[in-house]
């Protein structure tokens, strides 16, 4: 926030993100101007909080959502693709870490059923003991601005099913794909099944569209960066312990996602 009395006196301070705003207040004394400016964005890399140079698309900014997320909660992260590897804190967290059950956090995660799951609607409160991953990611897209384009769900396998039947029946949309088949770009889901479905890859999700199938327990979280160079990716998920935690999950060669945990894709990039 900038402050002018009289061109003589000035002081800066970014504190909220939005586009610049300015306004002019005049008094006997003089007039002030005040000028809201968006802060700069960081670069996301292993010990920083927020992507920079992030191109303006959906898928993009389904990442830049996740990120802001991950920064509220402490920015805690594993050098891994395994989520019980030993947690970390980037260099750029701000002093408060936390995780579901903590005051603060806890309100948090219930905005993303409220907000993202049934946009505004009453029946979040029905869902306040669920586990809330998928809420997570809900909250995500809506807020990226996906609008009717993302089938906002609690559970995991309304998009990767969603995925999959676009893919079979040649229809646009998200695409579910297998982890050799396709390379993840940002913004794209990577998606590891649970209890009886766990190391499902996509000729076992295709099956199970095709045998009509239902609900089953799985997981997704969202790339957020890639550096190729490097050799590896960044996700990040909700509910990953209790808490929003971001991963790393190599690339081979060609650029696809190396994980014997994460064994399918779900692409946004035809939304």
């Amino acid at each position: 926030m900038s402050f002018i009395y009289n061109g003589k006196f000035s002081r800066s301070v970014s504190f909220i993100r939005h586009a610049p705003l300015l306004v002019f207040a005049r008094f006997p004394f003089g007039t002030f101007v005040v000028t809201w400016r968006a802060p700069e964005e960081p670069a996301l890399s292993k010990q920083s909080s927020k992507p920079e140079e992030i191109p303006n698309s959906l898928a993009s900014s389904v990442a830049r959502v996740a990120s802001e997320e991950w920064w509220y909660f402490g920015c805690q992260y594993v050098d891994s693709d395994d989520s019980k590897a030993q947690i970390q804190i980037a260099d750029e967290a701000h002093i408060t870490k936390g995780d579901g059950s903590s005051p603060g956090f806890r309100e948090r995660i219930w905005s993303y059923f409220r907000f993202g799951v049934f946009d505004g609607g009453d029946e979040w409160q029905n869902y306040t003991s669920w586990a809330w991953s998928g809420a997570f990611i809900s909250h995500c897209f809506r807020q990226a601005g996906f609008a009717d384009q993302f089938p906002y769900s609690p559970a995991h396998f309304r998009y990767v099913m969603e995925g999959v039947k676009n893919r079979a029946d040649n229809l646009p949309g998200l695409k579910t794909y297998g982890t050799n088949e396709s390379r993840p770009q940002v913004g794209d889901l990577l998606f590891k099944g649970r209890m009886e479905t766990a190391g499902w890859s996509y000729p076992d999700l295709l099956k199970h569209y095709e045998t009509g199938g239902g609900h089953f327990r799985s997981h997704c979280d969202i790339v957020v960066d890639i550096d190729e160079a490097a050799g590896h990716l960044f996700l990040i998920g909700g509910n990953v312990r209790n808490r929003v935690l971001r991963l790393k999950v190599n690339l081979d060669d060609a650029g696809h996602a190396v994980s014997k945990i994460y064994t399918a894709l779900v692409s946004v990039q035809e939304i």
